[in-house]
C-alpha cells in the first residue's frame, strides 16, 4: 500500500512539473512580446494541416501543430530581419490594412478550411476565393514552418 501511495505522488509531481514546462514555452517567456503577424490554419473535412504560427516583435516565433502536420506540438524559433520585414512589406504592398475582416469569408462553406491573417491589428479571415496577393503573403507566413521542418509544402 505504501509503494502505491509513494508511486501516485512521484507521478502526480511530475506530471505538474511537465505542465509548468509547457505552460513556460507559450506564456511566460513571451509575456512582455507582442505578437505582429499570426497565421491560423483551421480544420476541414479532410487532411488539412492545422496549425498556428505567431510572431512577436522581437523576431521569436512560436508554431503550434495541431493535425496533419509534421511537427505536433509547441515549438519555439526566430527569425531574422530580413523575413520579417519582407511580410511587413508584402502586407503594405498589398493593403493589407484596407481589406476588410471577412470580405472572403463564407459562413456557409464548412468543408473548406478557415485560414486567419493577423498583422498588427487588423485581421483576415477567408475559406474561399481570396485574391492572389492574399495566398501570396499566408504562403510568405507559412514558408517559415516550411523551412523549419514543422510542415511540408
Amino acid at each position: 500500500m505504501n509503494k502505491k501511495l509513494f508511486f501516485s505522488l512521484c507521478w502526480i509531481l511530475l506530471s505538474c512539473q511537465i505542465s509548468n514546462k509547457t505552460l513556460d514555452i507559450k506564456s511566460s517567456n513571451y509575456k512582455d512580446e507582442q505578437i505582429v503577424i499570426s497565421l491560423t490554419k483551421g480544420m476541414c473535412f479532410g487532411n488539412c494541416p492545422v496549425y498556428k504560427i505567431e510572431i512577436f516583435n522581437n523576431k521569436n516565433i512560436v508554431f503550434e501543430g495541431k493535425q496533419f502536420v509534421d511537427s505536433i506540438g509547441i515549438y519555439k524559433t526566430m527569425i531574422n530581419d530580413s523575413i520579417f520585414d519582407n511580410i511587413i512589406n508584402k502586407s503594405n504592398f498589398i493593403n493589407f490594412y484596407t481589406i476588410k475582416e471577412n470580405q472572403f469569408f463564407n459562413t456557409y462553406v464548412r468543408d473548406l478550411p478557415t485560414t486567419k491573417i493577423k498583422i498588427h491589428n487588423n485581421i483576415v479571415k477567408y475559406n474561399e476565393k481570396p485574391t492572389q496577393e492574399l495566398l501570396d503573403l499566408e504562403n510568405e507566413i507559412s514558408k517559415i514552418a516550411i523551412n523549419k521542418g514543422y510542415i511540408s509544402e
